[in-house]
């Protein structure tokens, strides 16, 4: 139902505005826990932000998401209506 995705703090008014994209890659990498999501958004930035994505709810609204092998997950694009940025 919900994944997350570290990111660097300063990327976060983007995605505000455009939402996740893949940028040179070509799915959006989404992890299952908040401690994946940070080890991953540390790679960037030493605090990094953690999104809360609303899967299931863009799951039902036409956005795929694919199960690695290593338990990341992938996705199509998220727009900003399916992140939560603020708890």
């Amino acid at each position: 139902e919900i994944l997350y995705h570290g990111t660097p703090r300063a990327t976060v008014p983007l995605i505000e505005e455009s939402g996740l994209l893949s940028m040179n890659r070509q799915y959006v990498h989404l992890s299952a826990d908040i401690q994946t999501a940070m080890v991953v958004g540390k790679r960037r930035d030493v605090q990094p932000t953690i999104l809360k994505v609303k899967a299931l709810e863009a799951h039902q609204n036409g956005i795929d998401f694919y199960l690695e092998n290593n338990g990341i997950w992938l996705s199509e694009p998220i727009p900003p209506r399916f992140i939560v940025f603020k708890d």
